[in-house]
């Protein structure tokens, strides 16, 4: 498989100014899968990136739908609603690790 080809992989390749080939690879991690309103889906990252669904992946997260927007480039608007998603899912995750500590 190659990178460009891989949505939750994103790579940067550059020559510094000493010539120095430099390669920087992050893997993005979806938090959730949001549901449009138009009947398409797809995941975001905790930057709010959009992340296409993969036929070689699929993650087990919290599920949002009724999202009323299926375009890729987002108003402001569609960021604060997917803000708030993130900020959902990041309570949850926080709650569930407070409870498993007083096991």
């Amino acid at each position: 498989m190659k990178i460009e080809e891989d949505s939750l992989i994103y790579a940067k390749l550059y020559f510094d100014n000493n010539e120095v080939f430099n390669i920087i690879v992050e893997e993005r991690e979806p938090i959730a899968r949001v549901f449009t309103q138009g009947g398409n889906s797809f995941y975001i990252d905790t930057d709010l990136n959009i992340i296409p669904l993969s036929d070689l992946f699929s993650a087990h997260l919290p599920v949002f739908t009724g999202f009323p927007f299926d375009h890729r480039q987002l108003s402001k608007n569609d960021s604060l609603l997917l803000g708030e998603i993130v900020r959902r899912v990041r309570r949850q995750h926080a709650a569930r690790a407070g409870g498993q500590k007083g096991r």
